[in-house]
């Protein structure tokens, strides 16, 4: 029966991995702008072999480059085509599902560490069609809470150790979740070290400032920046007024209660109302005295991040949260050590079926976006294949977004040139010269390019044909004489990857 039960657990872990890896065995990514900004980043990284920041985060400060480091040799491999980088997001998923299934099983039991390992995995479903930042700090989380909890059952520094190497690289790849977990790990242990006299855990604490060495190198190379950004982050004054937290608390405890993705898709509440059978469930295990440690160090960092994430003036949007749910599935896996395991049983694999049903559907819908979306890599790769096909040897291109950066569709080009024996000049005026114009974004129709042709880029004349694509992107080719390319376009059309 057992092994008829592992036969059936690794057939629904590997329908999962397939689900996964449906975009890449299309040849696509998902290749929204985070994404595409990670590849020109890869691509600095190629170029200068050191950095010391990564993207920039919401609050204006930076992420640090361990995302792209840890993505650099799948797109040196690929000479960065974004579908080697994809195969290797697979691979990170099916090494995720490992490390779920040896966590679980080590914190609670075998059967735990099989229901963790297919909510691992059958989750990542939904993600591994376009990863960035915040995904490297989810692979980890699991790994964090498990060093943590061991240093607290046994007080050896070891696990202390790798506790916080993991926590550091979880700061690496995104502050909104590593800063707030390094804090409690941090009043924790100085809690746990004062309370019993042991300041071994001192020694340690050298770790803590070499996490943050790139960041301080940074600093001290570009006066103090992050310094200053930090500050009015911390800041209790916005836009010249005291800023009332007390506005972020209703906010905070319902993304606490509600927010997590038991049910990936969620009408009337069913999270909310899951959340609080969790937490039942959790108080249950408490009182019967089974795995009291793991528990209290559960609600200790996820009641503690919302706690400390009321300092942020902003909203927590989705990609700091996410993250943190495996998590949550971990301890909702846990169940099943309860007094009450067959119900879990049931609800648990309701709620799996419920689950595989959004993923397949996602993958159904997924006919609508690969080789079809403004964010297909397949699309945009294609369409700058066609731009090279169609051009002479030597020409001048300019891409609009909404957004100015057009991260998306200047990678995709710039990829395509790198295949062609054609010169393609970036943001160039030459004899023939492209305009690569991506729509507007549905919600305002205006955002539109004429303006930026006449008034940024400098061209008045009509273009001599276009290439209209039914997402709504367009291609228009103009021939310029030398008059109209000596008038000089504003620069500041092209940010580059400034803002990072």
């Amino acid at each position: 029966m057992k092994f008829l039960l592992r036969i059936g657990f690794l057939l629904l872990v590997f329908l999962n991995l397939i689900l996964a890896s449906w975009f890449v065995l299309h040849q696509d990514i998902t290749f929204s702008a985070d994404i595409a900004r990670d590849f020109h980043l890869l691509r600095e990284v190629d170029q200068k072999k050191l950095v010391l920041i990564g993207p920039r985060s919401s609050t204006g400060l930076f992420h640090g480059p361990l995302w792209l480091y840890l993505n650099y040799p799948a797109y040196l491999v690929g000479h960065g085509d974004p579908v080697v980088v994809g195969w290797f997001w697979i691979l990170l998923v099916a090494a995720f599902v490992v490390e779920s299934f040896l966590v679980a099983r080590a914190l609670f039991s075998p059967a735990t560490g099989y229901l963790f390992a297919l909510a691992s995995s059958l989750y990542m479903v939904f993600h591994a069609h376009g990863m960035f930042n915040p995904h490297g700090a989810m692979l980890l989380i699991p790994l964090v809470f498990f060093f943590f909890v061991r240093y607290w059952q046994t007080d050896k520094l070891r696990y202390l150790c790798l506790h916080w190497i993991l926590v550091g690289a979880v700061v690496q790849f995104q502050m909104a979740i590593g800063i707030p977990f390094l804090l409690l790990s941090l009043i924790a242990v100085l809690f746990r070290s004062l309370q019993k006299k042991n300041y071994k855990p001192f020694l340690l604490l050298p770790l803590v400032v070499l996490m943050f060495g790139n960041f301080i190198v940074f600093d001290l190379r570009h006066n103090f920046l992050l310094a200053h950004i930090l500050a009015d982050f911390l800041s209790p004054i916005q836009k010249g007024l005291p800023y009332n937290y007390a506005l972020n608390i209703a906010e905070r405890f319902r993304l606490m209660v509600s927010s997590v993705e038991i049910l990936r898709v969620d009408p009337g509440y069913r999270n909310f109302f899951l959340t609080m059978i969790l937490l039942v469930l959790i108080a249950l295990q408490i009182r019967a005295k089974k795995f009291t440690t793991v528990y209290w160090s559960f609600l200790y960092f996820y009641i503690g991040f919302f706690v400390l994430s009321i300092i942020d003036k902003g909203p927590l949007l989705y990609f700091y949260l996410f993250p943190l749910f495996p998590l949550v599935f971990l301890i909702f896996a846990s169940m099943v050590t309860s007094k009450k395991r067959i119900l879990f049983l049931v609800l648990f694999f309701s709620l799996y079926v419920m689950n595989t049903q959004t993923a397949i559907k996602d993958i159904h819908m997924s006919d609508t976006i690969i080789d079809r979306s403004i964010y297909s890599w397949k699309f945009l790769y294609a369409l700058a294949r066609d731009l090279y096909k169609e051009a002479p040897p030597t020409f001048g291109y300019f891409v609009y977004s909404p957004d100015v950066f057009a991260y998306e569709a200047k990678y995709a080009i710039r990829y395509a040139g790198q295949l062609s024996t054609k010169q393609g000049a970036s943001f160039t005026k030459a004899p023939t010269t492209y305009l690569v114009i991506a729509p507007p974004p549905p919600d305002n129709p205006y955002m539109k390019d004429e303006w930026w042709r006449i008034n940024q880029v400098k061209i008045g004349i009509s273009p001599s044909t276009t290439v209209s694509y039914p997402n709504g992107y367009k291609v228009e080719t103009y021939h310029l004489s030398a008059k109209d390319i000596s008038v000089a376009f504003d620069p500041a059309i092209d940010p580059g990857i400034h803002f990072r």
